[in-house]
């Protein structure tokens, strides 16, 4: 009889919370494994959005342990970029970048993910070809170096297109689609 046993309702109610609370884990793991990929560390006093992850996590009320032992795990574990070529309908091919310790379970990973959608996971990327890796840099001007040559730096960046614009605070900025870093960056 449900509702009648004391003991019941607590389990149940408990295996929500529970359910929950591990959720809420699961993404600050992610969060703090981006973190150490973006900044580079694994300390928090050197890597400030770490440092933003883990207080966030001590704000909900979670045990920071879990964080620090991975971060004890990641100190030694070398991540690495790994892309992934997905067939998709009509022809359409995605290149996926997944950041992972072993390629073939980010790959069984990313299978498992794609079965729910009517794609084929390619074994080796061979469609490279067809896309072209871009970055764009947003340079704010500098008012003592009025005369700063733009082409050249576009030059050097093997820029395509370089323009001005006004960012979301109103400031005006310069910006540059790249093929590469130039050497000051």
């Amino acid at each position: 009889m449900a509702g009648h046993s004391k003991f019941s309702n607590i389990k149940h109610r408990k295996e929500a919370q529970d359910s929950k609370k591990s959720a809420l884990m699961g993404q600050y793991v992610k969060l703090a494994q981006s973190a150490v990929k973006m900044g580079g560390s694994t300390d928090p006093k050197l890597n400030p959005k770490l440092a933003q992850v883990i207080e966030s996590a001590k704000k909900s009320s979670l045990g920071v342990e879990t964080i620090k032992k991975l971060l004890e795990r990641m100190k030694n574990k070398e991540y690495r970029d790994i892309m992934i070529e997905v067939c998709g309908p009509a022809n359409s091919i995605f290149l996926v970048m997944v950041d992972a310790t072993n390629q073939v379970s980010a790959r069984t990973e990313v299978k498992a993910a794609m079965r729910k959608h009517p794609v084929k996971v390619s074994n080796s990327p061979s469609s490279l070809h067809l896309f072209k890796q871009q970055g764009i840099l947003f340079v704010t001007p500098d008012p003592e170096r009025p005369n700063l040559d733009l082409e050249e730096i576009a030059i050097e960046c093997e820029d395509e297109d370089v323009t001005k614009e006004t960012n979301e605070d109103g400031h005006e900025v310069i910006k540059m689609r790249m093929m590469q870093l130039p050497g000051w960056c």
